[in-house]
């Protein structure tokens, strides 16, 4: 018998937190020249709405990468690369922004470990 959670981040690629991905480009390698210009990629950034010719005032963007871009999923899928790690009694699949987490019950009476993987699931993907 086996528990699975299926989880499908509502607005994932707005979610990731620009420091936090910083860090992890330079825990693989990203240094100097390329690191700093992802780093003003990512900085001072803002949006803002236009409807029929009128404009809204600048908000900035405090987290999140491009949708839509290579570069953007490329920084998604290592902002999230390292998921699977957090999680120690369950098996985690990626695909993008859906995930599933699976745990194989074999204790009699059946006893699920999917209730700290969810927690765990919940806390990392927290902004």
């Amino acid at each position: 018998m086996s528990d699975v959670i299926y989880l499908d981040l509502q607005k994932a690629f707005d979610r990731v937190v620009h420091g936090i991905l910083l860090n992890k480009l330079e825990s693989v390698g990203i240094s100097g020249h390329l690191l700093r210009w992802f780093h003003a990629y990512l900085s001072d950034l803002h949006q803002c709405v236009s409807i029929n010719n009128s404009v809204s005032n600048l908000i900035p963007v405090p987290s999140g990468v491009p949708q839509g871009s290579i570069l953007g999923t490329l920084l998604f899928l290592l902002f999230i690369n390292n998921l699977p790690e957090t999680i120690h009694h369950s098996l985690l699949l990626l695909f993008a922004n859906d995930t599933k987490c699976i745990h194989t019950i074999t204790e009699h009476p059946p006893h699920s470990l999917l209730s700290p993987s969810n927690m765990t699931l919940m806390l990392y993907v927290r902004v």
